[in-house]
């Protein structure tokens, strides 16, 4: 309260989350442009991170599911439809010596 533009707005330029607000709202503070046109770029930009982040965990957790679901379908297949046919050849040639 009270205090000039530049001070007041020196913490927020420090941290990198909130750097590039407080760069528009000094740069607003010093021209009297309106802040309003930087905010909805700095959320539009936001968001399409957000986005972007979001779709690329998605596609990491359908990857990473296909390790277990290997591990517990394998042997399944291989004891359920593999072995028996091996067995019943395996017989078979057995059978005809």
């Amino acid at each position: 309260m009270g205090s000039d533009g530049e001070q007041a707005w020196q913490p927020a330029l420090e941290c990198p989350d909130t750097a590039r607000f407080a760069r528009a709202a000094r740069r607003s503070g010093r021209s009297g442009a309106a802040l309003s046109a930087a905010l909805a770029v700095l959320a539009t930009e936001a968001r399409a991170g957000v986005r972007e982040q979001s779709e690329a965990r998605a596609q990491r957790a359908g990857v990473l599911i296909t390790g277990p679901l290997g591990l517990c379908f394998l042997p399944a297949f291989l004891a359920l439809g593999v072995v028996p046919v091996v067995i019943g050849l395996a017989g078979r040639l057995v059978a005809q010596w």
